[in-house]
């Protein structure tokens, strides 16, 4: 059972789920079994970290096909970015 996290930071803080979201960064969307391969996890290993990024936004899933896929999430993104510029002004 992935760990209670609760926010972005506590999630990003463990560095395998920093180093999903920064491959789902340059990819946007790919399907599990390639993350799992590309990142050398095993499928396991890999689930529960994408659990914690799912739940706290970075990332949606979805099963096309009979294959499960992985999205990071834009707009998420979009809008940490948006906040930084404005509270940087």
């Amino acid at each position: 059972m992935p760990e209670k996290i609760l926010s972005v930071t506590e999630a990003l803080r463990n560095p395998r789920r920093r180093l999903i979201v920064s491959y789902l960064i340059e990819r946007l969307e790919v399907p599990f079994s390639k993350l799992a391969r590309e990142l050398n996890m095993s499928a396991g290993t890999l689930y529960n970290h994408l659990a914690i990024l799912l739940r706290v936004g970075l990332i949606n899933m979805y099963r096309k096909r009979g294959r499960v896929f992985v999205r990071i999430n834009e707009e998420l993104l979009i809008n940490k970015r948006v906040n930084k510029c404005v509270s940087s002004v």
